[in-house]
C-alpha cells in the first residue's frame, strides 16, 4: 500500500543497503525510518523535516502520541532554522503540532500553535484559504475543549465559509464541519439540530462511496450517543456496533477510538440490563485505556465504574469489587475523597462488600458516600437513593428493624412518596 512504499522509499533513500528485500511490518519500517531519519546524514533540512513530519503524523495515527510529538517537533526546529519563522512549511509543522497537543490535551500550546499558523496563513492571502479554514477548525475544537461552545461554532462557521468559496473544495471537508457543528449542537443539548447534521453527514459519505470510513464510523458512534443523550437505548445499540466494526476495520488493535465504542456499546447494553452482553465490551474498554493512557487516568475509572455495575448484577461480587476499587483509587487521586465522582465509586464498592459479608466495611463506605451525595446533590438524587437503599438493606441484615424502617422512610421521601 501507499504507507509501505513510501516509507520503503525513505528507508532505501537514506541507507540504499537496507534495500534487501527483508520483509518488515509496517510498524518495523516507521520505526526504522525513524531511527534513520534522525540520523545525521548529507540529507537537505528540508527534506529530513518533511520526512520526520510524515513519520510523525504517521505515529499519530497509529496512536503513538509520544513518538507522534518527538518528530514533529523535531521537524518544527528544522524548518525553523533553516526557513525561518514566517515560512508556510513552518504554519504547516505548526498546525500539525497544534493538532497534536489537542490530542494530548495540551490546550494553551494547542491554541498557540494553531495561531502561529493562521497567522502565517493569513499574511499569504487567497491562496491559502484552504490552510486557514483548517487552522479555523483547529481552534473551533481548542474552544470546544474549553467549553466556549459559542465561540467554537463562531470558528466552525468561518471555516464553512471559506471552504464553501473554493472552487475545488474537498467534500470531505465540508462533511468533517457539518459533524463538528452537530457535535456542538449535541453538546449544547440541541439534540434534533445534531441529528439532522449527522444524517446529512452520513447520507454525503454514502453518496460520494464513503458510506464505511473512519468518518462514518465516528459519525455512526455520534449518532449513538445522541440517542444516549435522549435514553433511547435500544435505538443507541445498532449505531453503537456498526461504528465499532467500522473502527475494529479502520483502526489498530486497542486504538482508542475503538476503547471509546466500546464503553458506549457496554454501558448502552448495561442499560437495557442485557449485563451478560455488556461485560466482555468493558472490560476489553478497560484494558485499551489501561495500556493507552496509565492505570491512573479518568477513562478507566469510567470503564472500571461501569464494570463494577455490570459484574454486581452478574453476582460476580469479587471481581465488581476489584472493579469498584481501581474505580476509587484513581478517583481518589484524580479529584479527591469528597468528589461526587469518588463517592459514587464508594457506593458500588460498599455494595459489594454487603454481598460479600463485610457489614464494617460496607458501612462506612456507604456512610461517607451518602455524606457526599447527600450535601452535593440533596436526598432526591438516584445515587444518593442509591446509597440510601445500600444502608436499607444493611441494617436488614444485621436485624435492625428500626434503623432499616427509618432508612425505608427517607427512601420514599426522597422519591416523593410518603414524607
Amino acid at each position: 500500500g501507499e504507507v509501505t512504499d513510501m516509507y520503503t522509499d525513505i528507508i532505501e533513500s537514506l541507507q540504499p543497503e537496507y534495500g534487501l528485500g527483508t520483509e518488515m511490518t509496517v510498524r518495523e519500517m516507521i520505526d526504522q525510518a525513524s531511527r534513520l531519519a534522525k540520523q545525521p546524514t548529507g540529507v537537505e533540512p528540508e527534506v529530513q523535516a518533511a520526512m520526520l513530519e510524515a513519520i510523525g503524523n504517521t505515529y499519530l495515527a497509529l496512536d503513538k502520541l509520544p513518538e507522534a510529538k518527538s518528530h514533529l517537533e523535531d521537524s518544527l526546529q528544522l524548518r525553523l532554522d533553516a526557513l525561518g519563522e514566517d515560512h508556510r512549511s513552518v504554519a504547516e509543522s505548526r498546525f500539525n503540532l497544534g493538532y497534536l497537543y489537542l490530542v494530548l490535551g495540551e490546550i494553551e500550546a494547542s491554541r498557540a500553535s494553531f495561531e502561529a499558523a493562521l497567522t502565517i496563513w493569513i499574511d499569504e492571502g487567497d491562496t491559502a484559504s484552504g490552510e486557514r479554514a483548517a487552522v479555523l477548525l483547529g481552534l473551533a475544537r481548542v474552544a470546544e475543549r474549553g467549553r466556549d461552545f459559542e465561540l467554537a461554532m463562531e470558528r466552525t462557521r468561518e471555516s464553512l465559509a471559506l471552504r464553501q468559496r473554493e472552487l475545488d473544495s474537498d467534500p470531505m471537508d465540508i462533511t468533517e464541519l457539518k459533524v463538528t457543528m452537530a457535535r456542538l449542537h449535541r453538546r449544547r443539548n440541541e439534540l434534533g439540530e445534531a441529528e439532522a447534521l449527522y444524517t446529512e453527514a452520513l447520507a454525503d459519505l454514502e453518496e460520494g462511496g464513503f458510506g464505511t470510513s473512519p468518518m462514518s464510523a465516528t459519525i455512526l458512534n455520534n449518532l449513538a450517543v445522541v440517542q444516549w443523550q435522549r435514553g433511547a437505548w435500544s435505538d443507541a445499540e445498532p449505531l453503537y456496533r456498526e461504528s465499532l466494526s467500522q473502527r475494529r476495520r479502520f483502526y489498530p488493535e486497542g486504538h482508542s477510538e475503538i476503547g471509546n465504542t466500546l464503553l458506549g456499546l457496554g454501558t448502552v447494553l448495561e442499560k437495557q440490563g442485557n449485563h451478560l452482553d455488556a461485560e466482555p465490551y468493558l472490560q476489553e474498554a478497560v484494558q485499551i485505556f489501561q495500556q493507552r493512557y496509565g492505570s491512573d487516568d479518568p477513562s478507566v475509572a469510567n470503564a472500571s465504574a461501569v464494570l463494577g455495575r455490570v459484574l454486581h448484577s452478574l453476582e460476580q461480587y469479587e471481581a465488581a469489587r476489584d472493579s469498584y476499587r481501581r474505580a476509587l483509587d484513581i478517583c481518589r487521586r484524580s479529584f479527591g475523597p469528597d468528589h461526587p465522582r469518588s463517592a459514587e465509586q464508594e457506593i458500588g464498592l460498599g455494595l459489594c462488600e454487603l454481598e460479600l459479608g463485610n457489614d464494617d466495611a460496607a458501612e462506612e463506605l456507604l456512610d461517607r458516600g451518602y455524606a457526599v451525595l447527600s450535601e452535593r446533590y440533596g436526598s432526591g438524587h438516584r445515587q444518593t437513593i442509591r446509597a440510601m437503599r445500600g444502608l436499607r438493606d444493611l441494617h436488614e441484615s444485621r436485624g435492625d428493624r428500626t434503623q432499616s424502617s427509618l432508612w425505608t422512610r427517607r427512601i420514599e421521601q426522597a422519591e416523593g412518596g410518603t414524607p
